[in-house]
C-alpha cells in the first residue's frame, strides 16, 4: 500500500506548496497536540526534503528534514510522538501510522545528512514533559529525555556519532568536576562553592530569544471561518459597589499584552473614566478540557480577596456563554524579566529592594494558606512608580496546616527538589523559588540551569550551589546574600529559611537588617528604577505594534461549544460573589 494515503502527489491544490523536484513520500491524517493539550486535526506530509503540517490545504508549518534533531516516542500511547526541532519548537502528534512515518523520516534524514544522527528516544511518561514550547525556548530549555532513554538500535548512525558520544562523556565529566568544586564555607547540608565554569553569558544569550509574544500561531488561529462575536456578557460581580452596571462593552481595547494558557490578555480602557485595565480572557472549552475549573475559581478568589500592595488586584469578573473575563489592574512597567534582560543582572541593593517585596507578598499569601507555586521573573510586574506586583495565580493552591500537594507543575528552573521527587510539597516551594530568584537577579542566571531539562532536574536535586568568581565576572555580592540564598535553597524543606516561622523568620535574616519594612510597605522608598511611560505609550513595555482586536475575536468550533453547553452548570460558582 502507498504511504501517500491522502493522494497528495496528484493533488494540484497541495502541489503549489512544494518545491521543485520535491517528492511526496508519506501523507496521513493526524492530530497535532497544541500547547494547551488540545488536539487539532491536521494533514502530516513528508516529502523528500521537508515535513509539512497542513490544515486543509493551508500550510501551517514547514520543517526541513535536516532541522529535526530527535524523535521522541511514547511507549504507552503507541501512536503518539514528538518531533524535536531545535531551531524552532517541538511538534507533538498522534498518527495512526506513526512507525511508518518515523522509518521513512530516518531514511531520508540519513540520506540528506550523512554526518549527523537523528536521535530516537522512547519514554513512558506523558510526552508533554518532553515537548519544548516557545516559552521553554525563550528560557533556553530543551526538554529532551535522558541519554539512557535513547533507542540507539533504531537509529541510523551518522559519521559524527562517535564525536557526539565523546562530547556527552565530556559533559558528564564537567558535571562531576562541578560537584567537586572548591569548598568555601557552609554547613553539612548546604555548601558554598566557587567555580569559573558558570556559563553566564551563554545562559543570558538564551534569555534574549523569542522576546515577543507569539500572538498569532498554530495553537489558537485554528479556523479559517468568519469570526463570531459573542452576543452578550454579564457582570458577575465587581469590587467597586458604584460600578454594578458596568458591561464588557464599556471597555475599549487598545492592544494585546500577551497570551496565557486559556486565552489572550488585552490592554483596555474604560470608556467613561479612561482608567486602564488588563482583561484576561479565559476560554471555557480549554478550562473544561484541561480540568482546570477549580483552579480558575481559586485564581478569581485570590485576585479579589488578597488585597496587598505587591499583589495584582481585580475589579470585575464577566461571564459570557463561551468565556470568562477577569478585569485586573493594569501594571504599566511590564515584566521584571524584561528589565532584567536589559540590565543583564542587578546590583545587590536593587536585588534586595525587589526581594523584600516578593517575600512580603508571598508571606501575605501564606498567612491565608495560599501557595503560589509559579514564582519567576515573568510573573512579577513593575508598576509605574517602580514597585512590584506578583501576578498569575493559575497554579496556586490552598494548603492548610500540614497538608501537602503531590502534583508536578511549575517552570523547570524554579522547581524545588521535593516538587521534582513528587513526594509531597507545601509552602516551602515558594521560599525555594525566591532563593532561585535572588540568585538569578544577582548573578544573571539561575543556579542549576542546564539546557537539557533532565540534567537540570538532577542538578536541582543533587548539586551544590555555585557562586561565580567575582573578578572574572565583575560581580559583587556579600556574605549575607550568599547565606540567605543557601538557606532558601536547602534541599530539605524542613531546613529551609521560612520553615519555622514563615515571613517573620525571613525578615529577621541579617541581609534584610538594613531595610525599613514600614517604608517599603508604604512605598516611601525611592525605587532604583521607574518606568519611563508617557501618555499614549501605556503598552510600551509589553508590545511594539498597537493593534486593536475584538475581545471575543477567536472562533471556538462547534464541537467545543457543544462541550461548553454540556458543562455550563459547572460555571455556576462564578455567579457567586467572593466572600
Amino acid at each position: 500500500m502507498s504511504s501517500d494515503r491522502l493522494g497528495i502527489e496528484d493533488n494540484k491544490e497541495f502541489e503549489s506548496h512544494f518545491e521543485e523536484d520535491e517528492i511526496v513520500m508519506f501523507s496521513s491524517k493526524c492530530s497535532k497536540i497544541n500547547s494547551m493539550g488540545l488536539k487539532q486535526e491536521r494533514s502530516l506530509i513528508l516529502t523528500s526534503t521537508h515535513i509539512y503540517n497542513f490544515r486543509k490545504s493551508k500550510v501551517r508549518r514547514k520543517i526541513s528534514i535536516t532541522d529535526v534533531g530527535a524523535i521522541i516516542l511514547s511507549e504507552k500511547k503507541e501512536k503518539e510522538f514528538v518531533l524535536h526541532v531545535p531551531k524552532e519548537y517541538d511538534y507533538r502528534y498522534v498518527c495512526e501510522f506513526r512507525d511508518e512515518f518515523v522509518n521513512i523520516l530516518k531514511l531520508r534524514f540519513a540520506n540528506l545528512d550523512s554526518e549527523n544522527t537523528l536521535k530516537i528516544f522512547s519514554v513512558s511518561d506523558n510526552l508533554g514533559m518532553y515537548t519544548t514550547t516557545l516559552k521553554d525556548k525563550k528560557y533556553g530549555l530543551y526538554k529532551l529525555p535522558e541519554e539512557s532513554q535513547r533507542k540507539r538500535e533504531e537509529e541510523i548512525a551518522g559519521s559524527r556519532q562517535m564525536e557526539e558520544d565523546e562530547e556527552l562523556e565530556k559533559k558528564i565529566e564537567e558535571a562531576q568536576k562541578e560537584l567537586e568544586s572548591t569548598q568555601i564555607a557552609g554547613d553539612d547540608d548546604e555548601v558554598y562553592t566557587e567555580s569559573e565554569n558558570v556559563d553566564i553569558d551563554t545562559r543570558r544569550d538564551s534569555y534574549k530569544e523569542e522576546l515577543k509574544v507569539d500572538l498569532v500561531n498554530d495553537d489558537d488561529e485554528d479556523f479559517d471561518v468568519e469570526e463570531l462575536r459573542e452576543k452578550s456578557s454579564s457582570l458577575l460581580f465587581s469590587s467597586l459597589k458604584e460600578e454594578s452596571t458596568v458591561t464588557l462593552d464599556d471597555f475599549e481595547i487598545i492592544s494585546i499584552l500577551g497570551k496565557g494558557a486559556f486565552g489572550k490578555v488585552y490592554l483596555t480602557k474604560m470608556k467613561e473614566t479612561g482608567k486602564l485595565y488588563a482583561i484576561k480572557t479565559i476560554r471555557k472549552d480549554v478550562v473544561i478540557e484541561t480540568d482546570q475549573i477549580e483552579a480558575v475559581n481559586l485564581e478569581r478568589d485570590i485576585l479579589f480577596n488578597c488585597n496587598h500592595q505587591f499583589l495584582v488586584g481585580m475589579d470585575f469578573v464577566f461571564q459570557s456563554d463561551l468565556r470568562l473575563y477577569f478585569v485586573m489592574t493594569f501594571v504599566e512597567g511590564g515584566e521584571l524579566y524584561k528589565h532584567f534582560l536589559h540590565n543583564k543582572r542587578f546590583p545587590e541593593e536593587v536585588v534586595k529592594f525587589y526581594a523584600i517585596q516578593i517575600c512580603l507578598a508571598i508571606g501575605h499569601l501564606h498567612d491565608r494558606d495560599i501557595v503560589h507555586r509559579d514564582l519567576k521573573l515573568e510573573n512579577i510586574l513593575i508598576d509605574k512608580e517602580g514597585y512590584l506586583k506578583i501576578i498569575d495565580f493559575g497554579l496556586a493552591k490552598i494548603l492548610k496546616g500540614d497538608e501537602v500537594a503531590k502534583s508536578f507543575l511549575g517552570t523547570p528552573e524554579y522547581l524545588s527538589p521535593e516538587m521534582i521527587a513528587q513526594k509531597g510539597h507545601d509552602k516551602m516551594v515558594d521560599w525555594w523559588a525566591i532563593g532561585i530568584l535572588i540568585y538569578e537577579m544577582l548573578i544573571g542566571v539561575t543556579p542549576f540551569y542546564n539546557r537539557n531539562r533532565a540534567v537540570m532536574m538532577s542538578k536541582i536535586q543533587k548539586s551544590k550551589i555555585v557562586f561565580p568568581h567575582k573578578k572574572k565576572y565583575n560581580i559583587e555580592y556579600s556574605d549575607e546574600v550568599k547565606d540567605i540564598i543557601c538557606q532558601f535553597l536547602a534541599k530539605d524543606p524542613s531546613n529551609r529559611l521560612g520553615a519555622k516561622d514563615g515571613i517573620r523568620e525571613i525578615l529577621e535574616h541579617p541581609w534584610f537588617s538594613s531595610v525599613d519594612i514600614d517604608h517599603i510597605m508604604e512605598c516611601n522608598i525611592i525605587p532604583p528604577f521607574k518606568p519611563d511611560i508617557e501618555k499614549g505609550e501605556e503598552d510600551k513595555y509589553f508590545v511594539d505594534a498597537k493593534e486593536k482586536f475584538d475581545i471575543a475575536d477567536s472562533y471556538i468550533p462547534k464541537n467545543m461549544r457543544d462541550k461548553i453547553e454540556e458543562n455550563q452548570d459547572r460555571f455556576l460558582n462564578f455567579d457567586k460573589k467572593v466572600k
